[in-house]
């Protein structure tokens, strides 16, 4: 009996061991296996991914919204960074060893707008990258500002791998070909090369670790990982309001993740039932940052909670610039157009104008563009009694891409290339979908390759397209040139990107003379004077074409064009200070020293950041009419506001010499 009992102690704790660490090893080895291959393929698209992006790391800040958001901003620069500005606008000598602290908080971070547009959390990753570099103009560099976009574009890439993943069930050929897209598109060097996009690669990062966090949630129902999901969605919202589309991201994907065997249409309704309640919170959120995003575009403070920039012309056209009907051909021409550049990225450019009457009337496309949408959308519909591809792909598509078809018109572009960062998921995702469902098995694996391949490709024209962002001049002429007319003339949406490129060349005019290379100084400002005057023929009616006429011809030293010209630019937008400024100059060159103590005490009350500059030369003009005093106690006051003005210091010796 003992012998019996032995052997059956022996044997029966064997079998079932056996069993279990054989039934382990089958369980844990493929995802592990599918964990080390994810890793991999997440390294190689990051090696990839700087190598097609490295380029842009010798590009500088460009005309284009960088002077706001980083050059002339004091909530990312600091004090010493911001009198160099003040100093380089003004023709005065840049100084290279001062140093001191930040002169604003975090807390004014969080409460004061840039540009018509409230994302504290951009302009706080961009304030430490802020850095001093002597060497370059306006001695801060873009550089340490790119690198963190394209790394940050990089770990979206990586994100974008480990969703479509989910989507696509464990699918790792088709996660690769929908990161490697997104990761390399030509679309998408807008924005990742051009510094004040920040706020897309930012707000992208958030809104895809909460899209991550909410498959967790799917998987499990726990409310840690719902309440990790809101958290990545504030913080998405605050580096850009575009983030509101994301509670209807989220009921996507819940209608996506509904089990087999219901239809699409019967999974509607079951996920309305069960997640509506849940995403209740998120849609209260995404309406509080709508709310306020649209009032500070239009130049509100947003109940009191917000400061309001005096310096910006409002960012939302007027409702009665364009037809209704107008509005609909706007936005469903945006929503054709980023479809045909996904599979045929050509014609690339900052700057897409609206059409002129002509072009208008002319463009077919246009025009008839509803009805293709229309006729898109009802084939979306219809496609829902067999499957939910489709509409998880257009549906994805039109969520991230809504917001920015101009519908409500924001800005001068009818389409911008930075649109497409998010949408472009959406497309890549519709791809290799169909093709799982669609293609031949046996082809599968030469489909990937060769979309591999094409998306290879893809980054080649990245590279080019990189170049664009060099610098002002190369982005402006690229976009000039794309709108020339067959006769070789220009179009008159083309008086913005002249008047920015002519200012930008005016600028480097300046820092060639400041650094003695006169001869370079003259052909630039030649260039800038001949971009106004372009400009100004067009009938353009912004203030920046005539302050930059009117510098020009002042550094031309044709004084009364100048003045006429600066008088313009005052009539045109009487709220901008460094006009005041300008003008105040050009009366002092004409010893009308009356008139220039106006200008410059409304630069005063206009224009902080250049009040250094104005209280030396309010103080040089109360010197010329006998006012020793104020001249003595202006100059004191820049020398407070910039110890090493070196203008203000040598009058406010003489003065002091002669009172002793």
């Amino acid at each position: 009996m003992s012998k019996k009992k032995k052997s059956v102690k022996n044997k029966t704790p064997k079998k079932p061991n056996t069993i279990q660490k054989g039934s382990a090893k089958k369980a844990t080895t493929p995802a592990k296996t599918n964990t080390n291959v994810l890793a991999g393929i997440a390294v190689a698209i990051a090696i990839l991914t700087f190598f097609f992006y490295r380029g842009s790391l010798d590009n500088q800040f460009v005309d284009w919204d960088d002077y706001p958001y980083v050059i002339d901003n004091n909530l990312v620069r600091s004090q010493h960074d911001m009198s160099t500005v003040a100093r380089f606008k003004n023709q005065a000598m840049l100084n290279k060893t001062e140093t001191s602290e930040y002169t604003t908080t975090i807390g004014d971070i969080f409460t004061k707008p840039v540009s018509l547009n409230y994302h504290p959390l951009t302009i706080l990753t961009m304030r430490w990258n802020n850095n001093a570099t002597p060497d370059v103009i306006h001695n801060i560099s873009a550089r340490p500002f790119i690198q963190w976009n394209i790394i940050l574009h990089i770990l979206n890439s990586i994100l974008v791998l480990l969703l479509i993943y989910w989507f696509t069930k464990g699918n790792i050929w088709a996660s690769t070909v929908v990161a490697a897209i997104f990761a390399w598109h030509p679309m998408h060097v807008e924005s990742v090369a051009w510094v004040s996009e920040r706020k897309d690669v930012l707000y992208t990062f958030f809104l895809l670790l909460g899209l991550l966090a909410y498959t967790q949630y799917l998987a499990k129902f726990s409310s840690k990982w719902l309440a990790i999901t809101l958290g990545c969605f504030i913080l998405s919202c605050l580096s850009k309001a575009m983030a509101v589309i994301f509670p209807l991201l989220l009921l996507l994907m819940a209608w996506w993740d509904e089990k087999e065997g219901t239809t699409p249409i019967e999974s509607i309704q079951k996920t309305i039932k069960t997640h509506l309640l849940t995403t209740l919170p998120f849609f209260a959120i995404s309406l509080f940052f709508g709310v306020m995003a649209s009032k500070v575009q239009a130049g509100g403070n947003f109940l009191g909670m917000l400061q309001v920039a005096t310096d910006t012309s409002v960012a939302i056209n007027d409702f009665d610039t364009f037809t209704l009907i107008q509005r609909f051909q706007f936005a469903s021409y945006g929503f054709l157009h980023y479809i045909g550049k996904f599979f045929v990225p050509t014609d690339m450019a900052a700057f897409h104008a609206y059409p002129t009457t002509d072009a208008y009337e002319a463009n077919y496309l246009l025009r008839f563009s509803p009805l293709i949408v229309l006729l898109i959308f009802s084939l979306v519909a219809y496609s829902l009694k067999f499957t939910k591809i489709v509409a998880a792909g257009i549906g994805f598509y039109f969520i991230t891409v809504m917001l920015v078809l101009q519908f409500v018109s924001v800005g001068v572009v009818i389409t911008a290339d930075r649109y497409t960062y998010i949408p472009y998921i959406g497309l890549a995702l519709l791809l290799v979908l169909t093709i799982m469902k669609y293609a031949p098995t046996n082809l599968h694996q030469p489909i990937w390759i060769g979309l591999l391949l094409g998306s290879f490709g893809l980054g080649f024209i990245t590279t080019q397209q990189i170049e664009t962002w060099q610098d002002s001049e190369t982005l402006w002429t690229t976009v000039i040139e794309k709108h020339r007319l067959p006769d070789g003339s220009l179009p008159q949406t083309m008086e913005q990107p002249l008047s920015i490129r002519g200012s930008y060349y005016g600028k480097m005019a300046d820092h060639y003379r400041i650094k003695g290379n006169m001869e370079k100084s003259k052909v630039l400002l030649d260039k800038a004077f001949n971009d106004f005057v372009l400009a100004e023929k067009m009938g353009s009616q912004r203030a920046e074409v005539y302050e930059g006429l009117g510098s020009t011809y002042g550094m031309r030293n044709e004084l009364d064009k100048a003045l006429v010209a600066i008088s313009k630019a005052i009539e045109l937008k009487p709220e901008n200070g460094s006009a005041y400024f300008n003008r105040g100059v050009t009366y002092s060159m004409l010893s009308q020293h009356q008139k220039a103590i106006q200008d410059y005490s409304k630069s005063l009350e206009l224009s902080p950041s250049t009040a250094a500059m104005a209280y030396t030369y309010r103080g040089i003009s109360y010197l010329a009419i006998g006012q020793q005093q104020k001249a003595l106690s202006d100059l004191g006051e820049a020398l407070k506001r910039e110890p090493n003005n070196q203008v203000a210091k040598k009058y406010y010796n003489q003065l002091t010499k002669r009172s002793n």
